[in-house]
């Protein structure tokens, strides 16, 4: 699986049969998505996807699993199963959610996809990521937040904006941290 950074909290799950955008924006340009999720109120009708998200809830589309959950504070998150590969997208979280919201989530997660800002503050991120413990995590967002994430946790600043991921690659012993550039 290919995940692509396409700035702000913007990222692409491609695979050989399936393309998934989470947190779309409504003039995205990428065509014949499966899926595109959304963390705003913006009206993706005009995306090019066979199903459009923003609400909590469980979905199975072109064999894509997806569930939505809503935290007390934030937007939906949503945990994507596809190629044996669970991500989690926290498009627009402030607080580290209550254990119950972790829970729900499961413990199977292993990639975490962070878009830093405002919102969501490296000290949150690094909190989130502490009561998760993702086997990789990759960061987008603000730029301005990349230099304190990278030295809170060692996050590797990648050249390319897109990293391919297999189950056989996924770290065994301690969470990779990457920094996807746009």
């Amino acid at each position: 699986m290919k995940i692509q950074f396409f700035g702000g909290k913007t990222f692409g799950l491609f695979a050989k049969n399936a393309r998934v955008v989470l947190d779309a924006p409504a003039k995205f340009p990428e065509k014949k998505l499966d899926i595109a999720t959304t963390s705003t109120e913006e009206d993706l009708s005009a995306l090019d996807a066979k199903k459009v998200l923003s609400l909590p809830g469980e979905y199975e589309i072109s064999e894509i699993l997806v569930k939505g959950f809503q935290p007390k504070q934030g937007r939906v998150t949503f945990k994507i199963t596809m190629e044996d590969i669970a991500v989690a997208h926290f498009p627009a979280i402030t607080l580290v959610p209550e254990a119950k919201f972790i829970d729900r989530l499961g413990e199977n997660v292993d990639v975490v996809l962070l878009p830093l800002g405002e919102d969501l503050t490296p000290k949150t991120a690094k909190k989130l990521i502490e009561e998760i413990d993702p086997r990789v995590v990759i960061f987008g967002g603000d730029p301005q937040f990349f230099p304190e994430i990278k030295e809170m946790t060692g996050a590797q600043i990648l050249e390319e904006n897109s990293v391919d991921i297999s189950r056989s690659k996924l770290p065994e012993e301690k969470t990779e941290y990457w920094i996807l550039s746009t």
